[in-house]
This record gives structure tokens, C-alpha cells and sequence, in this order.
């Protein structure tokens, strides 16, 4: 099995954040942002590119022998389906969005006034299929959301994120399955964590950018880094 997790492109909160450094006017569930657009953009016709040139025998250095997706996940995250629905649009496949993949915290917004944290219900099961036809949408969403509850506490996020890594290995270990998550970045620091078997501490920080790419293989039990947070196919105008 090879994983690849993906970062979501750039959102507005990401770009308010980047302008003002800080989170007033956050939203709860953003879209992506003019930037972020362009970025899951070119994230699907590096994909494209590079699976293109491996079919005419030309692919060199990472990732050799091409991407060659079998199954692509998501949250449902606003920012995580439209990444993942650019990427399933160049090669055929069905994104699967669920809620084991999505940020730490949930679906929360603090009232600027009261500095109250209040949980939120995340976008309507219309909405997704309204807006991206054919993602598989898991059974939790429904017109009502699929959040709904209060911000998520610490040690609730770490026994999903493990969860989320049992449900990817227990489908796909012991396969040739190439398999992309697109996620978010404190997602990500918790599944190296767990996927490399080493407690989470907030000392350790492994780095992604948006649209950064992480390579995992994982053969008869034993996995191997191939590379993290790529993002040299964005060109310094997108990273």
C-alpha cells in the first residue's frame, strides 16, 4: 500500500491569517480562497502530468512509476472535498468524504464578543451534492450537518486520528492500493505521529504547506518516509 497525504489548497481563513495574523473574522468552515483555487488546480494536473509521462516510460526521480490513485478520501471540510474534487476531476475517481478525516477541533466558531467557543453544524448533505456531484458521502451527513456538537477536546482528536489509521490500513494494507488523503494540518501532525508509531509531542512539528504532499509506503508491515510535504510543483507564486 502507498499513502499519500495531501494537504487541502489555501482557504480564506488560511489567507485572512497570512494578511492580518489573526483569526478575527474566522469562519467556520471556509472555502477555498482565489489562491487556493488555483493551487488545487495545479495539484491535479501535476498528478495528471506526472501519470501521463509514466505511461510513455519518462517519469523520473518522485514519485516513480507515476501516482496511479486507486482510492482518494476527504473530510468534509468545505476546503478538503473542493481539494479532493479538483484532484478526482483529471482521473476519474470517486472521492469518499467522511468525518474521521477531518481538523482538530471540528466545526467551531468563537463569538468575538462573548470569546464563547461554539460548535457548529458543518455544510448540509445538499450542499455537497449540489456543488460536487459524485463524491461518496458518508452516512453522518445529513441535512442537518454533520458536526453538530461542541468543539472537539484533545483526547477525543487523538483516538480519532487513530481510528482514521486503522480504517485506512484495515481496507487497504496488504494491496497495491495508492491511496491519497486529503486532510488538514493538525490532522496531519497527529497521523505521522500515529502512523510512525512515536507519541504526539507539541515539540515536534512536521511541516506541511497547502497542497504539500507526504509519501508513505507501507510494505508487509513496514513503512517507509519516502518524502514529505512536496510542493515544488506549485513554482514560488502558488506555495
Amino acid at each position: 500500500m502507498r499513502i499519500y497525504f495531501i494537504r487541502h489548497a489555501q482557504s480564506n481563513n488560511n489567507a485572512m491569517w497570512l494578511e492580518t495574523h489573526s483569526s478575527h473574522g474566522r469562519h467556520e468552515d471556509p472555502a477555498l480562497s482565489t489562491l487556493g483555487e488555483a493551487q488545487a488546480k495545479c495539484l491535479a494536473e501535476f498528478i495528471h502530468q506526472v501519470d501521463s509521462e509514466d505511461r510513455d516510460g519518462k517519469a523520473t526521480g518522485y514519485p516513480v512509476r507515476g501516482f496511479g490513485l486507486t482510492h482518494l478520501y476527504c473530510s468534509l471540510m468545505h476546503r478538503s472535498v473542493a481539494t479532493a474534487f479538483a484532484i478526482a476531476k483529471s482521473f476519474g475517481l470517486t472521492p469518499e468524504a467522511y468525518g474521521r478525516f477531518c481538523e482538530y477541533g471540528g466545526i467551531f466558531l468563537k463569538d468575538e464578543v462573548t470569546g464563547q467557543v461554539v460548535g457548529k453544524s458543518g455544510k448540509p448533505r445538499s450542499f455537497f451534492e449540489h456543488h460536487y456531484p459524485g463524491v461518496m458521502l458518508s452516512d453522518e451527513i445529513t441535512e442537518a450537518g454533520w458536526w453538530n456538537k461542541p468543539q472537539e477536546p484533545e483526547l477525543d482528536f487523538h483516538a480519532r486520528v487513530k481510528e482514521a489509521c486503522d480504517f485506512i490500513i484495515q481496507r487497504h494494507q496488504q494491496s497495491e492500493d495508492r491511496v491519497a488523503i486529503v486532510s488538514h494540518g493538525d490532522f496531519y501532525q497527529a497521523f505521522m505521529a500515529q502512523m510512525l508509531g512515536i507519541p504526539f509531542d507539541a515539540r515536534i512539528w512536521f511541516g506541511i504547506k497547502n497542497c504539500g504532499i507526504t509519501r508513505m509506503d507501507l510494505v508487509d508491515g513496514n513503512l517507509g518516509l519516502i518524502y514529505t510535504n512536496r510542493v515544488d510543483y506549485l513554482g514560488e507564486l502558488l506555495v
